[in-house]
């Protein structure tokens, strides 16, 4: 993972010159909104968990 990550910062002005300004901002915006789907769905999944095991303790 690690090394994921550092290929990806070190390719990043490489990538930013051939995508252009535009279409990096792009880019990261869509990314940014995924990452924002993925915490959501983590969120909305760790709260019904929590609460269906709540619920089923009262009964």
């Amino acid at each position: 993972m690690a090394a994921a990550v550092w290929l990806a910062y070190a390719s990043a002005d490489r990538l930013t010159g051939l995508l252009g300004e535009a279409r990096a901002r792009v880019v990261t915006r869509l990314a940014a909104f995924l990452m924002l789907c993925v915490g959501t769905q983590i969120t909305l999944s760790g709260v019904t968990d929590v609460l269906g095991s709540l619920l089923a303790a009262n009964r």
